[in-house]
C-alpha cells in the first residue's frame, strides 16, 4: 500500500523544519497525530527515516531517500491535478 499524500507532504515539512512540531504546525494538526503519521510511513517501508531527539528530527540515509521521491510524488501529483483542471 502506498502512503497518502498527506504523510507525504508533512514528511517534506519534517525534514524542510527539521521539526515533527513545526511541521504539525504549519500543516494544522496535532503534533500526536504528526508523529503517529511519521510512525506508520516508518513502518510502512520498514525502515527509519527520521532520528528524533529533544532538539528536533534529522533525516537517515533512507530517510533522504524518500525525501527526494516523495517530493518526486507530490510534483506529480500537482501536475495529475492541474491537468484534470484544464
Amino acid at each position: 500500500m502506498l502512503p497518502d499524500l498527506v504523510s507525504l507532504a508533512l514528511f517534506v515539512r519534517v525534514a524542510e523544519t527539521r521539526s515533527i512540531t513545526k511541521a504539525a504546525e504549519a500543516s494544522h494538526i496535532a503534533l500526536a497525530a504528526a508523529s503517529r503519521r511519521m510512525s506508520l510511513l516508518e513502518h510502512q517501508y520498514g525502515v527509519k527515516l527520521l532520528d528524533r531527539t529533544a532538539r528536533g528530527a534529522e533525516l537517515t540515509p533512507a530517510g533522504k531517500a524518500a525525501l527526494h521521491r516523495a517530493r518526486q510524488i507530490l510534483g506529480q501529483a500537482d501536475q495529475l491535478k492541474s491537468d484534470m483542471s484544464e
